[in-house]
């Protein structure tokens, strides 16, 4: 009397059903992950399947902190880390797409003028000594920004909803600074000794880290003001 034995790995239990639809990978490639696939799937099925989470959509508190985020680290990126600023008339430009609108142009065109402007400036591959005599020099950065100039620390400061000043408790020096850019809907913060913006909307919030250079200069501007007594 012959005795069945019931395949008990999950190695064996996927040669069984290869051999049971006649599928014979004959170890070549192919064969070898169809075997493999289907050995993890055993194996799957017996320490049982957990499905992955569902993403979760980001709450409003979250799109507003990584769009502001996002922002900075991109004005840093073009040495501006507080946007830029019109001596002239006072305007300013929050991001690079805000300060190509001022200048009647677009972003891409502006980004091009000025890596242009830039290179023949410091002669990048002999740009500008293997310029040809009869056609005009490209504008310099000067020519092309006017009266545009990267804003400071003071000037972001200036557009604050409100400042909140961290001070010592015993000589009331200095510490840290919050800074309010935004109230109502929703409340947003640059809070200076966590190094980071903090956005809250309803029951949401949300904290991104913001770049050194930003909180550094936002903090000597603050203590600067607050030694003006202000």
């Amino acid at each position: 009397m012959s005795t069945h034995t019931e395949p008990q790995t999950p190695e064996q239990i996927a040669a069984a059903v290869l051999a049971a639809h006649a599928i014979q990978p004959h170890w070549n490639r192919n064969g070898e992950q169809v075997a493999a696939l289907l050995a993890e799937a055993v194996e799957a099925a017996r320490e049982g399947y957990t499905a992955p989470e569902p993403k979760r959509e980001p709450s409003q508190a979250e799109e507003i902190a990584d769009r502001i985020a996002r922002d900075i680290w991109a004005n840093v990126d073009c040495d501006a880390p507080f946007g830029w600023i019109n001596r002239e008339n006072g305007d300013t430009a929050e991001d690079f797409d805000a300060l190509a609108d001022r200048l009647g142009t677009t972003p891409r065109e502006l980004d091009d003028a000025l890596t242009t402007a830039d290179r023949f400036e410091a002669d990048d591959d002999g740009l500008a000594t293997d310029w040809p005599e009869d056609q005009e020099e490209p504008p310099t950065r000067e020519q092309i920004m006017g009266d545009w100039v990267p804003a400071s620390g003071m000037d972001y400061l200036a557009d604050a909803l409100d400042i909140r000043y961290v001070i010592a408790g015993h000589d009331r020096s200095y510490r840290d600074v919050e800074v309010c850019i935004g109230l109502g809907g929703p409340n947003v913060f640059i809070e200076t000794a966590e190094r980071h913006v903090s956005v809250h909307w309803g029951f949401s919030s949300a904290q991104r880290g913001l770049p050194s250079v930003f909180i550094e200069g936002l903090a000597e501007a603050a203590e600067e003001l607050w030694g003006m007594g202000a």
